[in-house]
């Protein structure tokens, strides 16, 4: 079973009264923290390692490589369980506290929301042979959205997938040319940007793509372009082992499994796998325990390819 931040946010009060109206920009995406924070607590994070990002098939040059990096992370997650660890929790906690401060910078003063389907991915929008959209699949489930959401271009086939910069282009131009009643706020190209910095924080915020880190870093370096990559990743390592965030973040973490209920998961995951793998990703995993600023992603896999 899967977990979005709408099905948190229903099953957890987060305004006294959860089917009150929320009043501005900036309580909506409060609301969209509090539910992340929620599901790192308790629930399930899937394939989400906040310092190992799942391998993408275009960051490697064969179909080969790409399968042996996803081996490479998938022995790597399963030492010490980290995805479901509370270490990994405490890092997605760390990350929805800092993105707090990124709301802000994002919010804009328009009282007005917008309906947007749920899933605009390729296999949901019929069109006729003159390219004009005779139906998207799911309307029905349709929700409202603030404008910057409302204008984030659609990746293909995915949602979550890049955007071509062509595509967002034509998507930019036709959106204009089909909302004549906003029309001066469409051509402002701080609007645009505004989509970019939430298309980054809703993704993150709904636990839907594959390179949090990155995408993270990439949202908050956006905002405080005084900022490069080093400094956002050391204020949040300064937040993790700040005594005062993590004893007040880790109560209502759920405990990570016994010992013996760890080792017995390792064993039957690595009694399937080549000679020496298990060895490999321990030491990965010792590495990354020591080295400071360490995250696991396709330039790690891409060296222990090499050799």
């Amino acid at each position: 079973m899967s977990f979005s931040y709408f099905d948190v946010v229903w099953a957890r009060s987060l305004w006294g009264n959860h089917q009150r109206p929320i009043p501005n920009d900036q309580d909506y995406y409060d609301s969209v923290l509090s539910a992340l924070q929620y599901h790192a607590e308790q629930l399930p994070l899937s394939h989400h390692l906040f310092l190992a990002p799942v391998p993408k098939a275009k960051d490697f040059e064969t179909a080969s490589d790409y399968k042996s990096a996803v081996q490479q992370w998938n022995d790597f997650a399963t030492i010490d369980q980290k995805i479901d660890s509370s270490k990994n929790r405490l890092d997605y906690i760390a990350m929805a506290h800092l993105m707090r401060d990124i709301i802000p910078s994002i919010s804009i003063p328009r009282q007005k929301y917008y309906l947007k389907p749920p899933d605009p991915s390729m296999s949901n929008i019929f069109i006729d042979d003159a390219f004009n959209i005779t139906c998207i699949i799911d309307w029905t489930s349709c929700f409202t959205v603030l404008l910057p959401t409302l204008l984030i271009a659609p990746g293909f086939r995915h949602p979550r997938d890049d955007v071509d910069a062509d595509m967002a282009s034509i998507f930019k131009e036709s959106v204009i040319g089909h909302s004549p009643q906003i029309k001066d706020v469409l051509e402002d190209d701080a609007c645009w940007e505004l989509a970019q910095k939430s298309r980054l924080f809703m993704q993150l915020a709904d636990l839907d793509g594959y390179e949090d880190y990155h995408q993270f870093i990439q949202l908050y370096t956006s905002v405080h372009t005084d900022l490069r990559g080093a400094d956002v990743r050391g204020l949040f390592d300064a937040l993790r082992i700040d005594d005062t965030f993590t004893s007040q973040a880790k109560s209502p973490v759920i405990e990570d499994l016994p010992a013996s209920e760890m080792q017995r998961k390792e064993k039957d995951y690595f009694s399937h796998s080549r000679s020496g793998t298990e060895d490999l990703a321990r030491k990965l995993s010792v590495k990354a325990g020591r080295e400071a600023g360490f995250v696991a992603d396709c330039s790690t896999w891409s060296r222990f390819l090499a050799g």
